[in-house]
């Protein structure tokens, strides 16, 4: 699923790198789901996943010396997470640094659309996420990839709108 945003820009010949960024951004999670599916350890990848998709959006979004301080902030959440919570089971401190972090970004960001995206797969997908954590089970499992996928339509659509840059001033 991750990979749809890469095949959506692809197969309307997007030029914005921009653009581009944001959809490596999402797909790096099928590269988690893919390594967890082989190596058989989901909630170590889970750890790392949600870090590198936040830095890559901040480095994307944000002026550069506000993007290193975002992923200072993201890395210094990442480690207190994982001694935290360990990788034995689904983290709710690593996530909550990493997709309230893109919230906080994208909460007042000028293109419209875009915001929306981000609001709807971080913010909406940290709810689902902390559901998940909560009550772990094959439903709230797939309210969280429904809420993925939503949020990966809402992308493809805002990147049809040619609007003003992406990186924040």
């Amino acid at each position: 699923m991750g990979l749809a945003p890469l095949l959506w820009l692809a197969i309307r010949r997007e030029r914005r790198p921009d653009w581009w960024w944001l959809a490596v951004a999402y797909g790096i999670s099928w590269l988690a789901d893919t390594a967890a599916h082989l190596w058989g350890h989901p909630w170590f990848v889970s750890a790392v996943y949600p870090v590198s998709q936040a830095a890559l959006i901040g480095a994307v979004l944000l002026p550069r010396p506000d993007a290193d301080w975002f992923v200072g902030v993201l890395v210094v959440g990442g480690v207190l997470g994982i001694a935290r919570e360990g990788t034995t089971h689904p983290s709710l401190l690593l996530h909550t640094v990493a997709f309230g972090g893109i919230v906080a970004i994208s909460w007042q960001h000028p293109h419209q659309r875009l915001r929306l995206a981000l609001l709807v797969s971080f913010g909406l997908g940290l709810l689902a996420w902390v559901v998940f954590t909560r009550w772990v089970t094959w439903g709230t499992w797939g309210a969280y990839q429904l809420v993925r996928a939503t949020g990966i339509g809402v992308f493809c659509w805002a990147s049809m709108n040619p609007h003003p840059p992406l990186r924040l001033a």
